[in-house]
């Protein structure tokens, strides 16, 4: 015997509908997808060429204000006002040196009136970057050789050295030769060693 599915027919049309609404669904999909990178696209091609447009007239602008004399006067003043600066680098570069070197010769001044016995008497004194050269006079030997043994005890001088003593006048006259550290106060640097 057989049975009889009056509701088959039913059960095949729903089954026809949700795969037709699921087809819906993925084709509504894939239009908004689509649409979306095609809105996108339109709105990205317009803004670069609002913007190309605004290149070429902001170019246009600066082609005219390149021919205004004055624009080119203020570019030239520019130029040199940049010149002037690296000069005045330069200028300030060397600034510092000197004072550098001015440091030296003030600690060196201070050192030789700081170690000068009151029997003796500088009559002259020559600094260079190698060296200093005292030439002076005294009472006494003794003087000559404490001032030679007070200047050799500061560590920034490398050697102190007296190569001429003579006696005239009742006076012993020298000369002192100091050879220089190779650093000074301030980190200046005045020799070699």
């Amino acid at each position: 015997m057989k049975d009889f599915n009056f509701f088959s027919s039913y059960s095949r049309k729903n089954e026809r509908k949700t795969a037709d609404k699921t087809i819906l669904i993925i084709n509504g999909l894939v239009i908004l997808i689509v649409l979306g990178i095609m809105s996108c696209s339109m709105v990205n091609f317009i803004t670069i060429r609002k913007l190309n447009k605004d290149i070429d007239i902001l170019n246009a602008e600066l082609e005219i204000s390149r021919k205004n004399p004055k624009i080119s006067e203020i570019l030239e003043k520019n130029k040199e006002a940049s010149r002037l600066k690296g000069e005045l680098s330069k200028i300030y570069a060397l600034d510092s040196q000197a004072e550098k070197r001015d440091a030296v010769s003030g600690f060196i001044l201070e050192a030789v009136k700081d170690c000068t016995p009151s029997e003796l008497f500088l009559k002259s004194m020559v600094v260079n970057q190698s060296g200093i050269r005292i030439e002076g006079r005294s009472k006494d030997k003794e003087s000559i050789a404490r001032f030679g043994h007070n200047l050799s005890a500061l560590e920034k001088l490398n050697k102190v050295f007296i190569p001429q003593i003579k006696a005239a006048d009742g006076y012993f006259s020298f000369y002192l030769e100091i050879e220089l550290g190779e650093e000074m106060p301030d980190g200046v640097e005045t020799g070699e060693k």
